[in-house]
């Protein structure tokens, strides 16, 4: 059971707080893990982090949010846009138990899973991830087929079409594709997205530029597994422009976006990278993996041992070492200031701005954020 979270992402630039770290306006910028408890000390079981917001889904059922608010995205009855500087429990009554949540990110659009089976969503309609206008879409799944919404013009639909607009969900079978295998998670980000199959294959689609594991830059509007890594199981994908995958024997591979040494692989020169690579560094031989995220700028992950490492630029003081620098750090650093010196990881979720940790003992941790627009 989890029930706290330490939280690395706080401020919106020099002079606006935008209340990512969870405090009052009054809170100097952190560039150490510092905890974040739930109103009335609620458990959390999940995070998700939006740019400049914050999302923890409680045991019983509940959410509560934090941070920047737009066009009502916090689910806090207010369309004006505005900073809440603290954690709080928003009213899902009418919706039922919630078992999962979401959030776009940019596009200001969370959504949830509830206990019968319905996805909800709120905030901005004008990204398309509610299904009415374009700039953005929304992935849901079944175990043999996937339903997609939205902008659709880099084929991350994964329909077998690059429509501009899908203004109504629409249903891909993939049961043929798939080959008797059945999908467990869809992931996304930005214009590209994946699926992850019960026998530890992964497939993906959408904008390629970067690499998504296929071997190739090219464009996919349908998906495709990807290369190289016949016999591995994976077992959890996470991606930016920087995609990770974790195996059931703890190993971590990375394809795609490799500036800022996001690869952690001195050798490896090239920007992009469009075939899985296996992540080999001195300082990480000897351990495996249960968690791995990457933001825009660095890549976390959780060993079996319960310590957080990152690599990458420290953009927003991201890397825990208590200094909000820019440096590159080619070799993994361990994060252990701040509330990270007692508190052990369980879960890791990163984006452009910072970083949100779940502690096995519920904690939710932050890290500062200098966003400098």
């Amino acid at each position: 059971m989890f029930g706290e979270i330490i939280i690395m992402v706080t401020i919106y630039n020099f002079f606006t707080r935008a209340g990512q770290i969870g405090f009052t306006n009054s809170v100097p910028e952190q560039d150490s893990p510092v905890a974040l408890p739930m109103p009335g000390g609620a458990t959390v079981i999940q995070i998700a982090s939006g740019e400049k917001s914050g999302f923890a889904l409680l045991s019983n059922g509940s959410f509560a949010s934090w941070g920047y608010s737009q066009k009502g995205s916090l689910l806090n009855r207010i369309s004006t846009t505005k900073s809440e500087y603290g954690p709080r429990v928003r009213d899902t009554t009418s919706l039922g138990p919630i078992t999962r949540i979401a959030s776009f990110g940019r596009c200001k659009t969370p959504h949830v899973v509830t206990e019968s089976g319905l996805v909800y969503g709120w905030g901005g309609a004008s990204t398309g991830s509610l299904g009415k206008l374009q700039q953005s879409y929304f992935i849901s799944a079944t175990a043999t087929s996937i339903t997609t919404w939205g902008q659709g013009i880099t084929g991350v639909l994964g329909s077998g079409a690059t429509p501009l607009m899908q203004f109504y969900p629409n249903t891909t079978d993939l049961s043929t594709t798939l080959q008797n295998r059945k999908i467990t998670s869809v992931f996304a980000y930005s214009n590209s997205a994946g699926l992850l199959t019960n026998t530890g294959e992964i497939y993906v689609w959408g904008y390629n530029n970067y690499g998504m594991g296929d071997g190739t830059n090219t464009l996919k509007s349908f998906p495709t597994r990807i290369v190289d890594v016949d016999g591995v199981v994976f077992t959890k994908v996470e991606l930016t422009s920087t995609v990770v995958a974790l195996t059931d024997t703890g190993l971590l591979y990375q394809w795609g976006h490799n500036e800022y040494k996001k690869f952690a692989n001195n050798s490896l020169t090239s920007i992009t990278q469009s075939r899985p690579v296996l992540l080999s560094h001195p300082i990480l031989s000897n351990k495996r993996f249960i968690q791995a995220a990457p933001s825009l700028y660095a890549v976390f992950v959780i060993t079996t041992d319960g310590v957080l490492y990152g690599w990458g630029v420290n953009q927003n003081a991201m890397l825990g070492q208590g200094v909000a620098n820019l440096t590159v750090y080619a070799d993994p650093v361990a994060l252990q200031t701040g509330a990270l010196q007692t508190a052990i990881p369980a879960k890791v979720k990163a984006y452009s701005s910072g970083v949100l940790v779940l502690t096995t003992d519920g904690m939710v941790c932050n890290r500062a954020d200098y966003l400098q627009s």
